[in-house]
């Protein structure tokens, strides 16, 4: 992931399932949160709602947010609080 980003240079990018994905309902504007998502700098991320199993590493251009360390298996809820922490409805 942090090659494509240090590569690309993207807004956003996210590491996750076609389920997480589609229990979503993202607006087109939206960024989609998986396991791994990553924000550009500049996106505005309420760290007091993010869940306690974030994990958060700042990268030269942005900020790339882990939900723990099992790809297949994030909490659907962590997922949401991301959401709530990007300021989109949940």
């Amino acid at each position: 992931m942090k090659a494509i980003i240090e590569h690309w240079s993207p807004e956003s990018a996210r590491w996750g399932t076609r389920e997480y994905r589609n229990a979503q309902g993202n607006e087109v504007s939206e960024i989609e949160v998986g396991w791994e998502t990553y924000i550009q700098s500049g996106i505005d991320l309420d760290h007091s709602k993010l869940p306690v199993v974030a994990v958060l590493e700042e990268l030269p251009n942005g900020t790339l947010i882990r939900l723990g360390e099992k790809p297949l298996d994030v909490n659907f809820d962590d997922i949401l609080a991301v959401r709530e922490a990007l300021g989109y409805p949940v």
